[in-house]
């Protein structure tokens, strides 16, 4: 069993890719996705500062306007494929309808099994604190177990999440069945998660504490663009600058989540693209953060670079801000 300790999402980044620098740590084999580096025992990673989670390794290159949008899409509950597809159009390539996501998270957590389990765990910890059944299912044996006979193209790779409140602040420890290390565990699944985090700490109205990750087999396909032979080429201080928090670099990071009770209804608002009026919105992240991310998207699809490079300076969040900058700078 491999185990990381981390401070934040950047941090967690290159230790797990250092744990492939010796072949003595990983098996390579063809996949039914190509050539994998596969570690040979399963990890756990411990993240400190659950919600210091944007990744801004430039090899790496994270789309977070993708990363903040698909976030908002799973706590509304969604899974229909236009919504992502807007933003990375490759995402087709995992529906086997060209309607929906099978394996969307959000669906599950609140309509697939029949209950909103969001809910259904907030009221359980706000009831009894001490409680240890607060299990939120994503994987169903039904459902997902052979689906369409094994050659259904998206079920879901994170099977449970567990919660509980010690000390005061709610733990999350996510349990994974198989992790690209590149792609979800540290780039898109460390995003959603840790937004689900700091969603249900809000909600229940405790403080965050740390996120555990599980995975059962964490692995990196060879032919991507990051793998050894770059490990030596990354560059940690934009990320760890983005998250120093003192008197010479503050980081300015938003809460999520500041009014629980209007929360759910205005990031259906935000996705639908309702026309509010300023200071609509009582939960700042969604007008000052999440708007223009979406908004910036929006005009960078229809070629105006410019424009959305100065919506994007309008963003609230340091972090956000930062990302969303780089990311369009590196297309410039």
């Amino acid at each position: 069993m491999y185990t990381i300790k981390a401070y934040n999402v950047n941090d967690a980044f290159y230790k797990g890719l250092d744990l492939f620098g010796s072949n003595i740590n990983y098996r390579e084999y063809e996949s039914r996705n190509g050539r994998v580096w596969e570690l040979k025992d399963p990890i756990t990673i411990k993240y400190i500062n659950p919600h210091h989670r944007v990744l801004f390794d430039k090899w790496r290159d994270c789309n977070p306007f993708f990363h903040l949008a698909e976030g908002l899409w799973m706590l509304a509950g969604r899974g229909d494929l236009a919504s992502m597809e807007h933003y990375v159009p490759r995402m087709s390539e995992f529906s086997d309808d060209g309607k929906s996501l099978w394996g969307a998270y959000g669906y599950r957590w609140r309509w697939m099994f029949g209950t909103d389990q969001l809910k259904t765990i907030i009221k359980m910890l706000q009831r009894n604190p001490d409680d240890r059944r607060c299990v939120l299912q994503m994987w169903g044996a039904e459902q997902d177990l052979n689906h369409l006979d094994g050659k259904g193209k998206d079920v879901p790779c994170n099977t449970q999440i567990y919660f509980k409140i010690r000390d005061g602040a709610l733990r999350m420890t996510v349990t994974n069945r198989s992790n690209d290390l590149i792609w979800g565990c540290f780039g898109a699944n460390m995003v959603h998660f840790s937004m689900l985090h700091e969603y249900m700490a809000s909600m229940i109205g405790v403080k965050l504490g740390e996120y555990y990750h599980f995975t059962d087999n964490l692995h990196i396909y060879v032919d991507y663009p990051i793998w050894r032979d770059k490990v030596s080429q990354i560059d940690t201080e934009v990320g760890l600058y983005c998250y120093r928090n003192d008197d010479a670099y503050p980081a300015n990071l938003v809460p999520l989540v500041l009014e629980p009770s209007t929360f759910d209804q205005e990031v259906k608002d935000v996705l639908d693209r309702v026309e509010k009026d300023k200071g609509y919105y009582q939960n700042p992240f969604l007008e000052y953060t999440a708007i223009p991310v979406i908004n910036a998207w929006d005009l960078w699809k229809k070629g105006d670079l410019n424009s959305a490079k100065d919506v994007v300076e309008s963003i609230e969040a340091q972090d956000w801000r930062t990302a969303c900058l780089n990311y369009l700078q590196r297309r410039s």
